[in-house]
């Protein structure tokens, strides 16, 4: 049970959690504001820095309406290094996982990201020092599949 202090700094907890959340609100929107001013100007100059610099600036507005963040993982950094990627008991994995792998172990070597925000889709391409290996216990263990 709360107590009035405890019930206090609640509210005021909330509170301030209102205050950002319409703050950011009222920051989406003057950037969006921004923004369309921004390409009005692009339209009329033609000019090849403020093109790059509205894709730049039309990549943070999704960002910022965004909920999630994009993190590259150790997948994305194996392939842009030319590492070694080490997937453990990969007999273990959701079949939905496996088959987002299989464009990574084909010729192309290749990952489309299109779960990242983005107004564009984001197309990685394995350097060529980059492998994966992969481990497995045998499939008649519990829990196990065989691999196609």
């Amino acid at each position: 049970e709360l107590v009035p202090s405890d019930t206090e700094e609640v509210n005021a907890v909330l509170a301030k959690v209102r205050d950002e959340d319409q703050s950011m609100k009222i920051q989406v929107k003057e950037y969006s504001k921004l923004l369309k001013t921004f390409k009005l100007l692009n339209k009329e100059t033609k000019n090849a820095d403020a093109s790059r610099v509205l894709a730049e600036a039309n990549e943070i507005l999704v960002n910022i309406k965004s909920i999630f963040e994009w993190q590259d993982g150790v997948l994305i950094d194996a392939m842009r290094d030319g590492g070694i990627l080490l997937i453990d008991e990969i007999s273990l994995a959701n079949d939905s996982v496996l088959e987002r792998l299989n464009s990574v172990f084909e010729t192309e070597r290749t990952l489309v990201l299109a779960e990242k925000a983005s107004s564009s889709v984001i197309k990685i391409v394995a350097q060529e020092a980059f492998g994966v290996v992969s481990t497995m216990n045998p499939s008649g263990d519990f829990g196990k599949k065989e691999l196609s």
